[in-house]
């Protein structure tokens, strides 16, 4: 086994206290954003489509409703976002919280489910084979590529 191949899949099987099954953000990832950015479904965007969604957005972002978008108006987002997280930390640890006592023994971690192993593991056999790693990687390297990439119009 590669030393990559090691530290991912040390990665995948310690379970990360805010991990949620869904993996997501609250309003999910940028494919679903700009599928739900085509209004009329027809599989294309058009700029009208597009001007839409970046209009629900900012409706989204002006929490207080004023027409713009302040300092108060992401600080009340953040406070959403950290609340959010908390919740899914609390459904995790209640989740690998077998015997209900509130602490999670070793075994209990250890033995906890492991959702982002499962949605690796394509052909569901237990094994992250060559092919799938890969796939993790150029999954890891997307990610990486899209935090590091400039806002679109």
């Amino acid at each position: 086994m590669t030393l990559a191949a090691a530290a991912l899949l040390i990665g995948l099987s310690a379970p990360a206290w805010a991990q949620n099954n869904g993996g997501g953000h609250g309003r999910g990832h940028h494919g679903q954003g700009l599928q739900a950015a085509d209004a009329n479904g027809d599989g294309a965007i058009t700029r009208e489509e597009a001007r839409a969604a970046r209009a629900e957005g900012f409706a989204r972002m002006d929490t207080d409703g004023d027409g713009f978008i302040t300092d108060a108006d992401r600080q009340v987002r953040a406070e959403a976002r950290r609340a959010r997280h908390a919740e899914r930390r609390a459904a995790a640890h209640t989740a690998r919280d077998a015997d209900g006592d509130g602490r999670i023994s070793q075994a209990e971690f250890a033995n906890a489910p492991m959702p982002y192993f499962d949605r690796l593991d394509a052909n569901s056999n237990g094994v992250l084979d060559a092919s799938e790693l890969e796939a993790a990687r150029s999954m890891m390297r997307e990610r990486r590529g899209r935090r590091g990439a400039p806002a679109q119009e």
